[in-house]
């Protein structure tokens, strides 16, 4: 396909071009541009018209909508997959960030070549844009993704029109990192439009219903920690009890009985309504919410311990030191979470399980069994490293900031292990986990009356008898798994589904404190150079994902030139000095009317 716009006549115009070019407004360039303008005229008026005939209007393709699934391809022309308003809008936001205010007419996808070049001529002309803002104006408007092929595709390299290679970094600006913008490179903005058209095709948004729809299937059906599971064993029992009073009433009750029986429904039907079980069972799940992530958020961390420890303590005459500090940091969270997590009790139930796991030395086996602590010992390798950390400051190898920094960490490593033995002992009032497990279970129960189908003569005339208890199986769903939602969530390290892995955190924070204890401690790069790189790159999936720019609220909120007067000093004293005069006539009238109140 050779689908090119017609834009024969205003190259060969010479005047018209040298016009353009001169109105921009670059007096260092003026003379190269008219130069490469002018080699590039067609003087041969066949000529002129032949090459007139091989370009199309790019902005009279046709638009297709976001469902199209070959949009921005070269087999759709490269036709743009988002709506020309939506992709305004991306590209005007990314240039309130990184482009002049002047410059901001041109953030937008303008594809009609008259009304591209009319931009320019304004912008630069009139508005007085500076120059330096094209490559940000370019990189806002590619959104960090390749688009050559698509300027290739529509003829942005000729050697007749003097557009060289060079032109294709603006369909690319990050990966070519235009600095700034040379002589030659002016030659490039007469095929503004083509650019504007192919960075527009080039645009995507990430379609989230259907990959959502995917994800949310695979995610319905999952077992282990889902509402099916939670609610399964309940969901059975009631449709089981269900069934058996449906049955009962249907084959034992005479035709009286049976109307008896419809009274009670009703009955049964009306009292469920007087159990505020939404307010109960929301309140108890957010306080339980609340309180299981708090202990999550008490897990110790060795991280900033041990990089603290490599800081203060360099080097390889050091490095025995470091190492105990890393296996008895470890040693402290594997004591500590035994005493609250069944997983890692399971994993060392007696001290001598530590000494097999090399956390533990003979020495140290003997010191911790030689302690008699009636209130638990699961402190002391936190005692161990507090009094290393006083015998290297006694040694002077630490200094006495150094040694405030050390223990502030470690007492922050010891709140942890705190706080997680303060929340096991506290637990939630029992009487209020009673009474939210009896309100949902006796909704239940007066549920098993109160939604059997009414099957006397009377009653089938009125309403649908459905055997099937559909909505009362909605509710089992929604506020059983409520409640089992909360009662796991109570005790967040036991063996159930969603409780915190303990263990893999205790091996993480080994694996990582010998790490910064030993191969990170001293290692350190060489400092380049080099600069850093304000753009980061993309990759091709990345570049499928549009990112949505933070906007400030207050960021197109103006005030009016009149409003942004400063206020002389005079003038302030002159109203303060009337507001005073006011605010007396005001106390005056007040007291006048206090006094002649007879009067009224």
């Amino acid at each position: 396909m050779n689908a090119k716009r017609n834009i024969g006549a205003e190259r060969c115009s010479s005047e018209q071009t040298l016009f353009r070019y001169d109105t921009i407004g670059i007096p260092f360039i003026i003379v190269k541009c008219h130069y490469w303008a002018a080699r590039n005229c067609f003087r041969d008026r066949a000529q002129h018209e032949q090459v007139i005939t091989d370009w199309v209007d790019v902005s009279a393709i046709k638009r297709k909508n976001d469902r199209n699934e070959e949009c921005g391809t070269v087999n759709a022309e490269f036709t743009p997959c988002v709506q020309k308003e939506i992709a305004d809008q991306i590209f005007y936001d990314c240039c309130k960030l990184y482009v002049e205010p002047e410059c901001h007419e041109l953030c937008r996808y303008e594809a009609n070549h008259e009304v591209a070049q009319s931009l320019l001529l304004e912008t630069f002309r009139k508005k007085k844009c500076p120059v330096n803002n094209i490559p940000a104006i370019l990189y806002c408007a590619s959104q960090n993704r390749d688009n050559r092929l698509c300027c290739r595709q529509f003829g942005l390299i000729s050697t007749k029109f003097g557009t060289t290679r060079r032109c294709l970094r603006m369909c690319d600006p990050y990966r070519f990192d235009i600095p700034i913008l040379q002589e030659y490179d002016f030659v490039c903005l007469n095929n503004w439009d083509i650019i504007m058209y192919c960075h527009h095709g080039g645009l995507s948004l990430q379609k989230m219903t259907i990959s959502y729809g995917e994800e949310l299937s695979s995610f319905m059906l999952r077992w282990r920690g889902s509402l099916w599971k939670a609610v399964l064993k309940d969901l059975i029992a009631f449709y089981f009890v269900y069934y058996i009073i449906l049955f009962f009433q249907w084959y034992y009750l005479d035709e009286k009985q049976k109307e008896y029986f419809t009274g009670w429904i009703i009955w049964c039907e009306i009292g469920s309504q007087y159990i505020p079980l939404s307010f109960l069972l929301g309140f108890f799940v957010a306080v339980v919410v609340a309180r299981w992530w708090e202990q999550f958020n008490y897990i110790s961390w060795p991280d900033k311990l041990m990089m603290m420890v490599a800081t203060c303590l360099p080097g390889d005459h050091n490095l025995p030191i470091r190492q105990a500090i890393a296996r008895w940091s470890s040693l402290q969270a594997a004591i500590a979470w035994s005493g609250i997590s069944v997983r890692t009790l399971k994993r060392f139930p007696t001290e001598r399980h530590l000494v097999d796991a090399d956390l533990m030395t003979e020495e140290e086996y003997k010191m911790f069994t030689g302690v008699e602590a009636r209130h638990g010992k699961w402190f002391v390798p936190i005692v161990w490293i507090s009094n290393l950390f006083g015998t290297l400051y006694r040694q002077q190898r630490i200094d006495s900031v150094q040694l405030n920094m050390l223990m502030q960490q470690l007492y922050s490593f010891r709140d942890g292990f705190a706080m997680l033995f303060v929340y096991d002992w506290v637990k939630i009032p029992l009487v209020y986990t009673q009474v939210v497990a009896i309100a949902t279970y006796g909704y239940f129960i007066i549920c098993l009356i109160g939604r059997q189908p009414k099957i006397d003569e009377h009653s089938m005339r009125k309403e649908v008898s459905i055997l099937f208890p559909v909505f009362t199986t909605f509710q089992i769903l929604f506020y059983i798994g409520w409640l089992k939602v909360g009662q796991y969530l109570m005790n967040p390290f036991g063996e159930d589904d969603d409780d915190f892995e303990l263990n893999y955190v205790l091996d993480r924070n080994t694996f990582i404190a010998h790490m910064l204890a030993t191969d990170l401690a001293n290692q350190l790069p060489t400092i380049s150079r080099n600069g850093m790189r304000v753009l980061l790159p993309h990759t091709k999936a990345s570049f499928k994902i549009q990112d949505v720019i933070p906007k400030n609220h207050l960021m197109d909120f103006k005030l009016t030139e009149d409003e942004m007067k400063l206020i002389q000093l005079d003038e302030l004293m002159e109203g303060n000095e009337n507001n005073r005069k006011k605010a007396k006539k005001s106390r005056l009238l007040s007291r006048s009317i206090g006094e002649n109140r007879k009067y009224f």
